[in-house]
């Protein structure tokens, strides 16, 4: 299993989203951690901006909010790599803005200050999502995965 986990992450980072699919049927957990960074395959993808990757992985069930040994999210990558539009795509499938790394960094922290605006909006229509599905109304982007266009 050792060789297909080195292989998911392989996979992650090259934006392979059939080799994820692959290994996914072969038994690798979509939200394993490498034993020595604790950074997940979220985590890879984030990093280098891979979006039909992270796509897929939240799509799968990813742990949006995972933190790595460093404490670091898959949305602080996003938010230090400048990729707004996939940062804001996992605000909207629960990745929150608080969770601070062992510097006591958040996202905001990284991310350029023209981008809070965007980021603060797509918090808020999350927000209104969850608190629309408490209520029994229909929301069009709750119980299943947000695409972003490029």
């Amino acid at each position: 299993m050792d060789a297909y986990i080195y292989e998911f992450f392989e996979a992650a980072r090259d934006d392979d989203v059939q080799r994820l699919k692959n290994l996914i049927a072969k038994g690798v957990d979509v939200n394993v951690a490498d034993e020595d960074t604790g950074s997940t395959a979220l985590h890879v993808a984030s990093l280098k901006g891979r979006r039909q990757v992270i796509e897929y992985l939240v799509g799968r069930g990813a742990n949006v909010n995972v933190q790595n040994l460093r404490g670091v999210t898959p949305l602080y990558y996003l938010g230090q790599g400048h990729y707004t539009a996939l940062a804001i795509f996992l605000i909207c499938n629960g990745a929150r803005l608080d969770i601070k790394c062992q510097r006591g960094w958040t996202v905001l922290d990284v991310t350029p200050k023209h981008v809070h605006a965007e980021l603060f909006s797509a918090v808020e229509k999350y927000q209104l999502q969850v608190q629309q599905k408490k209520a029994g109304a229909p929301s069009p982007l709750l119980g299943q995965t947000v695409k972003i266009s490029t």
